[in-house]
């Protein structure tokens, strides 16, 4: 997922799996907030102020990690684009 880096992305993960944490690779510059959402799904809203690859570890299933690959990039506001 590619993401400018004054915007959040906001993730639904629908699953049978336990998840039992998020960990992000840079975890004092990620934001991660769970929000609600339907019954059955996991929403997170993410947010990385750190440019380029940006992973979040899903830590289910005791011990199993699944990761979601994520980048982030200059917005035009940002960069200074019009």
């Amino acid at each position: 997922m590619t993401v400018p880096v004054d915007l959040t992305a906001r993730v639904a993960l629908h699953t049978q799996a336990h998840i039992d944490s998020l960990q992000a690779e840079f975890p004092a510059q990620t934001k991660i907030t769970e929000q609600s959402g339907p019954a059955g799904n996991h929403v997170y809203e993410f947010a990385f102020p750190k440019l380029g690859e940006n992973l979040v570890a899903i830590n289910h299933d005791n011990g199993k990690k699944t990761y979601l690959e994520n980048f982030a990039i200059y917005s035009l506001s940002v960069g200074g684009e019009q």
